[in-house]
């Protein structure tokens, strides 16, 4: 993370004296870092909410690409950044999102890791400006994490009730056009949930239901 401003040392030596003066202050106050990446726990045991989120987070630390600022905490013995933490008095990462999850002594809502999650977008701003470079990648990061989650959403286990819901719904308009209509959005976006032209009812996500629903309202409201 850097700001427009150098603070490297210079052929001025009043200058180089300030600056070690204040590399030595940072490094006094410096908090650890941890060493390493963040351990993936592929059966975290939590509340489901939670580990919804730390699988989403997970993949926006390891996959997208603009979150490569916010991956990690902040090491302000950085030549550019020496006074992050005198800005900076609440500093967070993805990296330590992750560990608190794993750790669970700090998390008992998914608005808890949520507030912690923009608190890094909040933090790029104070420390960079709102016009900087590496705070337009906060956004696009932010943004990031939104499509992760809606995806992971979609893709989710259609909960038994919705499922019921379904049946019962097919059941009351269900005719040969909506069965062909289904069918044909099946073998077009996932043939792996056909069998001998049959919907298997276990394997829809919330993805499937929802477009379900839109295909029979089509037929429902052109028939009334």
């Amino acid at each position: 993370m850097s700001t427009t401003t150098s603070n490297t040392p210079s052929s001025d030596p009043g200058k180089d004296i300030e600056y070690w003066l204040q590399y030595i202050n940072c490094a006094i106050k410096h908090p650890p870092l941890p060493s390493g990446s963040h351990a993936y726990q592929a059966h975290l045991n939590t509340l489901p909410d939670l580990r919804d989120l730390y699988h989403c987070l997970y993949k926006l630390y390891t996959e997208e690409g603009s979150a490569v600022n916010f991956r990690e905490p902040v090491n302000a013995l950085e030549p550019e950044v020496l006074s992050y933490y005198q800005v900076v008095d609440q500093p967070m990462s993805l990296r330590v999102v992750l560990d608190r999850i794993v750790e669970g002594k700090t998390y008992t809502t998914p608005g808890q890791i949520l507030d912690d999650v923009e608190l890094i977008w909040r933090n790029c701003e104070t420390f960079n400006g709102p016009n900087s470079t590496i705070t337009a990648g906060a956004r696009n990061c932010a943004a990031a994490f939104d499509r992760i989650r809606q995806r992971y959403e979609e893709e989710k286990p259609a909960p038994k009730a919705e499922i019921d819901e379904f049946y019962n719904l097919m059941q009351k308009h269900g005719s040969l056009e909506v069965n062909q209509a289904l069918l044909e959005y099946f073998e077009k976006n996932d043939p792996g949930v056909l069998v001998e032209g049959e919907v298997l009812l276990d394997s829809l996500t919330n993805k499937h239901l929802r477009a379900i629903i839109r295909i029979v309202e089509q037929f429902t409201q052109k028939d009334s």
